[in-house]
């Protein structure tokens, strides 16, 4: 990530810019891992506990094509959140 200096003025806390400076090289890390640790265990129980053809026929209601639904819902919600 890029450099960057933090102007203490624009912090809610001025007092923290230290701290802000010292912990940003680790930010967009810990946005990646909180996504994922969100998102991993919607992917796990809907493709494992559940039958993908229960959310295929709620897209299908909505007009959208069922058959592509089930092998998306695969790829997206184990794949991506695990990415």
């Amino acid at each position: 990530m890029a450099d960057v200096t933090i102007d203490s003025k624009r912090l809610v806390f001025p007092g923290l810019a230290g701290l802000y400076e010292s912990l940003s090289p680790y930010a967009y890390d810990f946005m990646r891992f909180s996504a994922g640790a969100v998102l991993a265990p919607h992917g796990v129980l809907k493709v494992f506990f559940k039958s993908v053809g229960v959310y295929a026929d709620v897209i299908g209601k909505a007009g959208l094509p069922r058959c592509l639904y089930r092998h998306k819902s695969l790829i997206d919600d184990l794949v991506a959140a695990l990415r």
